[in-house]
């Protein structure tokens, strides 16, 4: 038994070494690059704890998108919301925090061109007679992650799915948001411009 142990660990090793390998070189491709923009209307924060949500007229972000030897494929460096209203005649300023945040790509399917990834660091604080704090679940200093798909059969279109956010910090919200609570942001599709092709 030992002795065989001993054959199969230089396997084992090599093995780990490829896995880690083939981790750690991914890399993803952006066409045409550069400055971007993304842009979405409504953008709504939802609290399903409640079943409250937060409407925004827009929300409009700016940042750069490259290619990359590393699945860091881009940053966001601006973020903008107007009109932001909820219930009870609650309207809301909203501070994005943390910026730049981190366009992550993770896989890329060459069969369907659809590529997946996260954005990382996001951090919002909301201002009115209502305020909080959505930021990742380590705490409200701490950044959260959404996730996001592009098919680059529709170039110009980049799909937020969800991720991991919570409230910290409510005050004057008449129990719609509450310390602890997890929230959806922004998810759907976003117009980008220029059109991009990701893999």
């Amino acid at each position: 038994m030992r002795r065989a142990l001993r054959y199969l660990a230089p396997l084992i090793a090599a093995f780990a070494a490829v896995l880690t390998l083939s981790t750690s070189a991914f890399a993803g491709t952006v066409t045409p690059g550069g400055p971007f923009t993304a842009a979405t209307s409504p953008w709504v924060i939802g609290n399903p704890v409640t079943g409250v949500n937060i409407t925004c007229g827009t929300l409009n972000l700016g940042g750069t998108l490259m290619s990359s030897s590393t699945p860091v494929i881009g940053h966001v460096s601006s973020a903008t919301a107007t009109m932001c209203s909820g219930p009870a005649g609650l309207t809301f300023t909203m501070s994005f925090l943390g910026l730049p945040w981190t366009v992550n790509e993770t896989t890329y399917n060459a069969t369907t061109g659809v590529a997946t990834g996260t954005l990382t660091g996001f951090r919002v604080q909301l201002s009115g007679i209502c305020k909080a704090t959505i930021a990742g679940p380590g705490g409200a200093g701490v950044g959260g992650t959404l996730g996001w798909s592009h098919n680059n059969s529709v170039p110009q279109t980049l799909t937020v799915t969800s991720g991991s956010l919570v409230l910290y910090n409510v005050t004057g919200c008449l129990g719609l948001l509450n310390n602890g609570n997890a929230v959806t942001v922004g998810t759907g599709a976003y117009t980008l411009s220029p059109p991009q092709s990701i893999s």
